[in-house]
C-alpha cells in the first residue's frame, strides 16, 4: 500500500513538473498536453486502487472479527465457567444466527433473547439483532461513509422527531457600563429550530438455502451486505439529499441547511479551473474558529483537477498523502474524497465544501431491525432478509460551512 501512494505522490511530482514551464494563461503544447492527460490519468487509477484497498482492507477486517467471534462463542458457550452477561451476550448471538439460517423459530429466539423487550422487538419476524451486531453495522456504515465518523449523530428514543435550536441572529456587543448603572437589554439575538425527522430506510437481500446452511457465520454475511448498502443510500443523502423524507445534502442548497450566501465561486468567469486566489477566499468565507475541525470535501475527480494549483510561495495546495490511514491536505486542512459529492462540473456546478462536519447532525430513530421472510422465497429457493432503521440528517449551522461553485459561463 505505501509503494502505492509512493507511485501516486511520483505520478503527482511529474504533472506539477510539466505543468511549471507554463503560466496559467499559457496554452501547453499538444506533446505536453499529452503527456499530462496521461499522467493523470494514472493519477486517478492509482487513486481509485487506493479506495479499493482501503475498502478490501476494511472487509477483511470485518471477516476477522466474525471469525474472532465464532472462536469466542463456541469457546465460551462450552465452559460453565465466567461472566454472567458475558455468556448472555454470546448466547444471544449464536442464538441470532440460528434465527437466520431457520433451525430456531421467532418465539424461540423471542423468548431465550435477554436483549429483546416489547420495546426493541417490531411486529412479526421483524426482529432487533443482539447489541453487537448492530454496533458492527454502524462499524461498517462508519468505514463506508466520508460524512458519518466526522459528524454528530444524535440518538432518538421517544419521538419520530428531534428538534436543533438554533440561533438566527446573535446578540449585540457587551456594554461597559458604570457601577451601579442599568443593564441594556439585547433584542438582537432571536433562536429558531431546525427539525430532524427520520425517515424509512430499507433494503432487502436473498440468501439461498444452500449458503445458509454452509456459511461460517450467516450474521455476518447480513451485517457486511446491510452495512455496505445502508451505508452507499446514507452517504448519497448527505451529500445531495433533497431533505424530503431523506436526509438534507451539503451539496444542497437550503434555507434549512446550508444557504446559497454560503456559496463562494472557485473559478473565473467562463473557466472551469479553479485558482489559488478563488479557494482561499473558500477557506476565509468560513470563521476561523471553525477551522480547527474542519475538512475540505469533494470528488476524487476535483482533487484532480487542483492538482498542480499552487500558493504566493509556489507550494502546491494539494499533498497526497504518503501515509496509510492519513487524509490528502489540501490548503492546509484535511482533504476527504467522497464517491457522492458532485463529479461532473459546469458552469455554476459545485465543485467542493469546506468546514465542520460536527455540524452536521443525524438523526436516528429506535433500532436497526432485521426481518426473515421464509414465504417471500420459497419458490426460488431463497430466504429473503429485509433490514429496516429510520435516519435523517441536516447541516444545523450554515456559518461553519462554505459551498466552492463554479462560475458562471461567460455572456
Amino acid at each position: 500500500m505505501r509503494e502505492l501512494l509512493e507511485k501516486r505522490a511520483n505520478l503527482v511530482s511529474k504533472a506539477r513538473e510539466i505543468a511549471s514551464k507554463y503560466q496559467p494563461t499559457d496554452v501547453m503544447s499538444a506533446e505536453d498536453k499529452t503527456q499530462y492527460d496521461a499522467i493523470m490519468a494514472d493519477v486517478g487509477v492509482a487513486s481509485a486502487d487506493i479506495e479499493e484497498r482501503n475498502a478490501t482492507a476494511d472487509r477483511l477486517a470485518q471477516l476477522e472479527t466474525a471469525t474472532q467471534w465464532e472462536q469466542k462463542v463456541s469457546h465460551r458457550n462450552i465452559s460453565p465457567n465466567g461472566n454472567t452477561e458475558t455468556r448472555k451476550a454470546n448466547n444471544d448471538k449464536q442464538n441470532y444466527d440460528r434465527y437466520l439460517r431457520g433451525q430456531m423459530s421467532e418465539m424461540e429466539y423471542r423468548i431465550s433473547a435477554t436483549h429483546v423487550t416489547a420495546d426493541t422487538a417490531g411486529a412479526g419476524s421483524e426482529l432487533a439483532p443482539p447489541y453487537e451486531f448492530v454496533n458492527q453495522i454502524i462499524v461498517a456504515k462508519d468505514k463506508l461513509c466520508v460524512i458519518r465518523p466526522h459528524a454528530t449523530v444524535q440518538k432518538l428514543t421517544n419521538s419520530a422527531q428531534g428538534w436543533v435550536p438554533v440561533i438566527s441572529a446573535n446578540p449585540d456587543d457587551a456594554d461597559w457600563t458604570v457601577e451601579l448603572g442599568p443593564v441594556t437589554t439585547d433584542t438582537a439575538m432571536t433562536t429558531s429550530k431546525r427539525e430532524l425527522k427520520p425517515s424509512l430506510l430499507s433494503k432487502e437481500i436473498d440468501i439461498s438455502k444452500k449458503e445458509l446452511q454452509i456459511l461460517p457465520s450467516v450474521a455476518e454475511v447480513v451485517m457486511s451486505r446491510m452495512g455496505y448498502k445502508f451505508g452507499v443510500a446514507e452517504e448519497n443523502g448527505f451529500m445531495t439529499g433533497n431533505g424530503t423524507n431523506q436526509p438534507l445534502g451539503l451539496f444542497t442548497a437550503s434555507a434549512n441547511g446550508i444557504n446559497t450566501d454560503r456559496d463562494v465561486a472557485i473559478s473565473a468567469v467562463g473557466s472551469l479551473v479553479p485558482t489559488m486566489d478563488y479557494i482561499m477566499a473558500l477557506k476565509y468565507k468560513v470563521n476561523p474558529v471553525y477551522w480547527n475541525n474542519a475538512k475540505f470535501v469533494a470528488h476524487q475527480n476535483f482533487w484532480l483537477l487542483v492538482a498542480t494549483i499552487k500558493d504566493s510561495l509556489g507550494r502546491y495546495l494539494w499533498q497526497p498523502s504518503l501515509q496509510v490511514g492519513q487524509p490528502d491536505i489540501f490548503a492546509g486542512c484535511p482533504a476527504l474524497s467522497a464517491n457522492f459529492a458532485p463529479s461532473t462540473y459546469t458552469a455554476s456546478s459545485y465543485g467542493v465544501l469546506f468546514g465542520d462536519l460536527s455540524y452536521y447532525w443525524i438523526a436516528e430513530l429506535g433500532q436497526y431491525t432485521v426481518q426473515r421472510c421464509v414465504e417471500l422465497g420459497a419458490r426460488t429457493n431463497v430466504i429473503p432478509f429485509i433490514a429496516t432503521e429510520y435516519c435523517d440528517g441536516m447541516p444545523v449551522l450554515s456559518e461553519a460551512f462554505a459551498r466552492g461553485k463554479f462560475a458562471a459561463a461567460s455572456t
